[in-house]
């Protein structure tokens, strides 16, 4: 090999050399807008590939270990999730994005200190961070901080006004202050940003009932039906309403005292009710025998005393709310958590399940916690899977925090780990060992109509 040659080939090397760290960093970001897609599509196993092998091309960078963390905190895995957004801060210290993520998953992990003091590193970074503002403000809320939730909800209104998530969590806390005027004007701006935000819609009929408005809240309720015919608990508002309407309306006709202008008709009716039934009791008095010898008849309730008997039945537990039943389930058991759902939705008792219900703009687990908060049951589906995930104790464990009735549904037969039995003890526990499942269904169906009680409204914390 001449001089030329091997020079030659020393530069084709050095060329390779300066080039592949190029290509292997453009491989890495095209895995990790891959692995990103994916994450949006709901398919976080093969999201959580991808963005390992992006890492492994790639491991210094700092928005795929972000990524990777929230693909882990969906799973269920915070502590990983923790590790990943540590690693991604320690990459890009100024990383206002993980900070904020990182003090989702403390949330999600019940370290709420240490989640409020990660949403401030956030905000040191980036001040105009709504995000950051809007999470800190739903886990104060969360935690009863409710003065400092609003002072929060509202540094993220002033950077965006438009934002309508914030506008109606706003609202939520000033309903749990008993606040309703305040709470109805927060859900009208996140309405005015969202015609179609059904769930501002309901919120505000709930705190127009509680201020005695009740025509603007049968409005309010039916827009939500306008948006979702099929939801229950707008319709069980709306019935409520109407019942209270008719015996406002019936105790409005009655006679005024000391003349007027009035109708005269009722008064000649009400004499000759009189002296119909003084003609009867003179009949009873002179022929007992008579009257005696015949049967009680039968009395007929008027439509009036029917109404009556309809407005003081007992209405479910969470009619005020947007759900009855929360469904926990590991997502091996999905056809089971699915048929369960079913069942359930068909005898008119409403299920939260995910991702089915979750809100576009709502962090996952964000969602969840909501979810259970607003929750009078939680029907929890037992099995291996859901046995050893760490997602499903978070769940239980947000459950008996909020003091929810817990259902649990074995279709399995295993041992239930020391957290498991801890969270959930020996209670309603609901086998379905042997087939058919559709029977245990129906008898799980019948056990959460029993349980259902009356309503509450959205926001209200539960005691235990």
């Amino acid at each position: 090999m001449t001089r030329i040659q091997a020079a030659c080939m020393v530069v084709a090397i050095l060329l390779c050399l300066s080039i592949l760290p190029a290509i292997a960093a453009e491989d890495a970001n095209t895995l990790y807008q891959q692995a990103l897609d994916l994450y949006y599509q709901g398919k976080l196993d093969d999201a959580l590939a991808l963005c390992g092998k992006s890492l492994n091309l790639n491991p210094k960078a700092s928005s795929s270990w972000n990524l990777k963390g929230m693909i882990l905190d969906d799973l269920g895995r915070y502590q990983d999730a923790l590790d990943a957004y540590n690693e991604a801060i320690r990459l890009k210290p100024t990383s206002y994005v993980a900070y904020n993520n990182k003090g989702n998953t403390l949330k999600h992990m019940l370290r709420y200190d240490e989640a409020v003091q990660a949403y401030d590193e956030a905000l040191k970074i980036n001040p105009s961070y709504t995000y950051a503002y809007y999470n800190k403000g739903n886990l104060l809320s969360l935690i009863g901080k409710y003065a400092d939730a609003i002072r929060s909800l509202d540094s993220a209104i002033s950077y965006d006004p438009h934002y309508a998530e914030a506008w109606y969590s706003k609202g939520l806390v000033y309903q749990k202050m008993n606040s309703h005027q305040d709470a109805v004007f927060s859900f009208e701006k996140a309405i005015a940003e969202n015609a179609a935000y059904k769930e501002a819609y309901y919120a505000k009929g709930i705190s127009l009932a509680k201020l005695g408005k009740a025509e603007d809240a049968a409005t309010a309720f039916s827009r939500v039906l306008e948006l979702d015919p099929a939801h229950a608990n707008a319709k069980n508002q709306l019935n409520a309403l109407g019942s209270k309407n008719f015996s406002l309306n019936n105790t409005d006709t009655e006679m005024p005292i000391g003349g007027g202008t009035s109708d005269p008709w009722p008064l000649y009716l009400a004499v000759i009710v009189i002296a119909i039934a003084g003609m009867g009791f003179l009949f009873l008095k002179f022929f007992p025998a008579t009257a005696s010898t015949k049967a009680p008849p039968r009395t007929v309730p008027s439509p009036h005393e029917k109404e009556e008997e309809r407005s003081s039945e007992k209405r479910p537990k969470g009619a005020g709310t947007h759900h009855d039943v929360f469904i926990s389930y590991s997502s091996q058991d999905k056809y089971v958590a699915d048929a369960v759902c079913a069942s359930l939705e068909s005898r008119n008792i409403r299920c939260w399940i995910a991702p089915r219900d979750l809100l576009p703009g709502i962090m996952y687990q964000e969602g969840i916690i909501r979810a259970i908060e607003e929750s009078r049951i939680m029907v929890f589906i037992f099995s291996s899977h859901s046995n050893n995930s760490p997602h499903i104790v978070r769940e239980l464990t947000k459950a008996v925090s909020s003091g929810v009735i817990i259902i649990p549904f074995r279709i399995e037969d295993v041992v239930p780990s020391k957290a498991m039995e801890y969270l959930i003890g020996a209670p309603h526990w609901l086998d379905a060992l042997t087939p058919p499942l559709e029977t245990h269904i129906q008898t799980l169906a019948r056990t959460v109509e029993s349980l259902r009680g009356d309503g509450e409204e959205p926001g209200t914390a539960k005691k235990q």
